[in-house]
Parts: C-alpha cells; structure tokens; sequence
C-alpha cells in the first residue's frame, strides 16, 4: 500500500530527529529509517524474509509464520480498515504484481504498517526499524495513513481525535524536542493543527469559540435503507469497524446505530396494555382522525410534520383542521424545514393566524446545506394562533436545545421546546395534540407538566415505540 517514499518522509518527522549519533553507528541507524528508498537494503537496515528479484520482493524465511504476523495487531486499529472493496482491489494488485513495498515493524516485531499486506500474504517481507519510542510509533502510522487512505470527512474527524492524543504524547515525552512544528511534521499535519490541539489555555478556547461559528457537520448521511443494511450486516456477523469502512462512517455511528435497534426492537416487544387516561396514542393518519375530534377542544398543537418535498402539503391539511379543533386564542407551533417556510406560511395562512418565528438552536454542531452554501445552526418553528393570542405572558422566541438520544427514532426532537411552551401556552388540565407525534417526545413533556394530550402516529412501528415509551416515564414517575 504505501511507497518507501511515504515511509521515509514519515521517519524524517522521526527516527531521523536527533536520533542518529556521529560516526558510523550515527549512520546505522539512518540506514535503518531507509529514507526514501525501496530497492537494496543499505548498511544498517534490517530485512527479514525477502530477497530482491525481477522488481518484486519475495519471501524466502520461515522463521515468520503467519501465525506469528497476523496476531501482532496493536495498531492495526489507529485507522479504520480498509472497506471491503478496497481489500479486494489490494488483493488483486498484489496477487497480479507482488508486493513492491516491504511491511513496516519494530524491533520487538510489531507490524507498524503493512497489516493489510499481511493479511493477503502472511510471508510478505519486512523491514525493521528500530529506536523509536511508543509515541514516535504512533506518530509513524498516522503519518504513513492519514494523507494517503481515502477516508471520509467523519472517519478523519475520529482518526484525529486519536492523533491528537499523539501530540499530547510526543510533547510529554520531550517539550523541547517535541516543538509544535517537528509534532506536526511526525503527524503530517498543519502546525496550526497541532496549536489548537495542545492548547489548555481556557480563554483561548472561550475566546475562538466566540469568533467562530460551530464546526460543520461534515459526517457521512445514511438514509435509512443504509441504516438498516449496516445493522443487518452487523447481525450477519460482520465486524463494526469493517461496516463502518465499507459505508464511509466511524464505527461509533455504527455502534450507535445497532444499539438503537436493539432500543428499538426491545420498545417494539412490550406490551403496553394500558395508559393513563391523560394520555392517548393513536395509530391512524390524522387526516382521517381529527374530523373526528371536537369542534374547540384542543388548547395547543405542538408537533413535528416530515420535512421532505412529499409532505409540505400535510401543514396546509392540519392548519385546516386545527382552525376547527383549536379553542379561541389556541395555539399550533410547528417545526419546519428551512427550504420550505415560505411555501409553509403560504399554506397555513389560510386558516390560522401568523403569529411569530420560534429558532431552536441546535444542542449538536452546525450543518451544511447543500446548494445553499450555509452553515445551518438554528431550526424554525412557526408559531400560529386561531384568532389572536388568549393570553399576554411574555415567552421567549428562542430556545438553547439539547441533542435528541434518537434512540427510537431517527426524527426524535429534544423535549425541552415542546416543554417550555407547554408550560407557557397552556394551564395544568388543558388538552395538548401532537398529529405527528413519533416517539411521543411531546406527549411524556405534556404528562410531566400535568397536562392532558392526544398523539397520532401513522407508522405502526414507531406507535408502539411510543406507547412502550410512554409507559416506561409513567412507571418511572409513579
């Protein structure tokens, strides 16, 4: 995989830093950083198993099995592997061309670099390099791997995290030596990177998050076919880490995904026989259900409709209806998508009346929008009245939230909007609606406030999450 161009520029960051003593030991150990070079092995460097014929190296000693090779993994995860195509494309290559590039290892036979080599072939040759501390190591496989695998923006966001630690690692060992500058030189990365991760001055850090927008959230998106392929793959057997390589994502999105389901299935299992009777959960399209409601008997709507093009007209369908079933100066407060608030206010303007914009400010980092070109920090909620306002308290328009579990569902909202104006647009007793309601985010903040509520979810699935979930905040609360 990587050329001895690739592995001597690394170990200029490295073993050849101040390491080599004068005379002809000095020059031992330089030939054994082999700078730059693939062909014969110089005075000093270490060849185990390989001889040079016809532009390829072959092995040719027994003394390393392949037993002995495939165990030595410590650090074979610093960096996701390789996606399963990837592999196969590797395989191909060395079983048409051989291997042209040594594996890399220390001097007690650790595989620094090559693991995947190994794998294909286990007698695949070696070079020994030797003299480096644990830190110095880590810093030569980050430098070997980040710039030339091609990860995506969310698997380099966790190799970084891990290479950060390096830094921190390197600089203890030796401050003097360890500059910012040699640390991003044995890492590959900009000093400036490094700056930021060795900075512990806290001001800092207050001040460049003031001057600064929150990070972009640049992860991979899976939709949910993906999703549920990743979480089948997992079941099949197949490692995380490989199903996290193979869809370009962190094997903590992963992770995550798999223990939702299992959140998911064990919720779906429960049988919830009975709730409180200020709790009612629905399965049924709201479009058939709320002409069955009673005229000017809801104090609040308080939902979350789908974003996508498909569904912009379920807002002018609802405010219709909401028109009959909101009690005078009754509220709904709706999410919506940004793209769309325009076309929304064009529909339900028509039965209700507009009464102000609500920004939700997002609890996790900010995200792009496509086409748009902006960095996306806040959500907008629309806030419509049937007639004017019942009350004159005043109420905040913007809200800090707190990043969802998503643990039921993927759309899940965090609970603190629906409860602040639960709690400031309606009274202990009123009667709260939520025709989308998912996982019952706003019916659990209706219970807790003492408020009564009706939730409607079409998906039958995440209608039984709900209920199951429901019962498990009254089990907790009583």
């Amino acid at each position: 995989m990587a050329g001895a161009a690739m592995h001597g520029a690394a170990m200029r960051g490295l073993a050849g830093q101040g390491r080599a003593k004068r005379g002809r030991r000095g020059k031992a150990r330089r030939g054994r950083a082999g700078l730059g070079r693939s062909g014969p092995a110089r005075q000093g460097e270490v060849w185990h198993g390989a001889a040079r014929r016809g532009g390829r190296w072959r092995s040719c000693d027994a003394r390393y099995s392949p037993e002995k090779r495939i165990e030595m993994k410590s650090y074979e995860n610093f960096l996701p592997p390789l996606s399963t195509a990837e592999f196969a494309a590797l395989k191909a290559d060395i079983e048409a061309n051989g291997i042209r590039d040594p594996v890399i290892e220390d001097e007690e036979g650790t595989i620094l670099d090559g693991h995947n080599r190994v794998k294909i072939d286990p007698k695949a040759p070696r070079r020994v390099i030797k003299g480096l501390s644990p830190a110095e190591k880590e810093a030569f496989v980050f430098r070997c791997n980040f710039m030339r695998r091609n990860l995506s923006p969310d698997q380099k966001r966790e190799v970084k995290k891990r290479m950060k630690e390096t830094a921190k690692k390197l600089r203890e060992e030796d401050a003097k030596k360890w500059t910012q500058a040699k640390v991003a030189e044995a890492l590959g990365v900009e000093q400036n990177t490094v700056s930021r991760w060795l900075d512990d001055n806290k001001s800092n850090i207050r001040s460049d998050k003031a001057n600064n927008p929150a990070p972009p959230d640049a992860r991979v998106k899976l939709n949910k076919a993906a999703k549920e392929v990743a979480v089948q793959q997992v079941k099949a057997g197949k490692t995380q880490a490989q199903v996290a390589a193979d869809f370009g994502v962190s094997q903590a999105t992963v992770s995550n995904l798999v223990t939702k389901n299992e959140k998911r299935e064990t919720l779906e299992k429960i049988d919830v026989r009975e709730l409180p009777e200020a709790i009612e959960v629905l399965n049924a399209d709201f479009r058939k259900h709320l002409n069955l409601m009673a005229e000017e008997s809801i104090d609040l709507i308080f939902t979350d409709p789908p974003y996508d093009e498909e569904s912009i007209s379920l807002y002018g369908a609802l405010a219709k209806e909401a028109k009959r079933i909101l009690k005078p100066g009754g509220s709904m407060i709706a999410y919506v998508g940004h793209y769309a608030i325009q076309r929304v206010m064009e529909l339900v303007g028509e039965s209700l009346k507009f009464w102000w914009l609500i920004a939700m400010k997002h609890g996790g980092g900010a995200r792009r929008f496509p086409g748009k070109y902006v960095y996306v920090e806040w959500k907008p909620l629309l806030w419509y009245v049937k007639g004017t306002r019942r009350d004159k308290e005043y109420i905040s328009d913007f809200v800090q939230s707190k990043p969802p579990s998503k643990a039921e569902q993927d759309w899940q909202q965090s609970g603190v909007e629906a409860s602040y104006y639960i709690e400031h647009l309606t009274s202990p007793g009123d009667l709260v609606l939520d025709p989308f309601c998912g996982s019952g985010t706003t019916l659990i903040s209706a219970y807790k406030l003492n408020r009564k509520s009706i939730g409607i979810e079409v998906d039958v699935k995440r209608w039984k999450v709900a209920r199951a979930r429901i019962q498990r905040v009254v089990k907790d609360e009583s």
